[in-house]
């Protein structure tokens, strides 16, 4: 196995273990830093804001029960990027 395919393979287990990102911190997703926030009535929500090409701000929320994990929320958020 290579190397670049073994840090792929790593890099995916960990996206698969950690945990949601906490309330007011940012992630990287594709490059591109991304804000995290709770919403919601009971911070049921996890709502992340990003820079779009234009340089406009862009938000979107995602209900909390949704994902599981990290990778689940950045597949979310990529594809609303897109």
């Amino acid at each position: 196995m290579k190397k670049s395919e073994l840090r792929k393979l790593i890099r995916e287990e960990l996206l698969n273990e950690a945990k949601l990102p906490k309330n007011n911190s940012t992630i990287d997703v594709g490059g591109i830093s991304v804000k995290i926030t709770h919403a919601g009535k009971d911070n049921n929500y996890i709502g992340y804001s990003w820079k779009n090409d234009s340089g406009k701000e862009r938000y979107e929320e995602t209900p909390m029960s949704s994902h599981k994990n990290l990778k689940s929320l950045i597949k979310t958020i990529k594809d609303e990027m897109r």
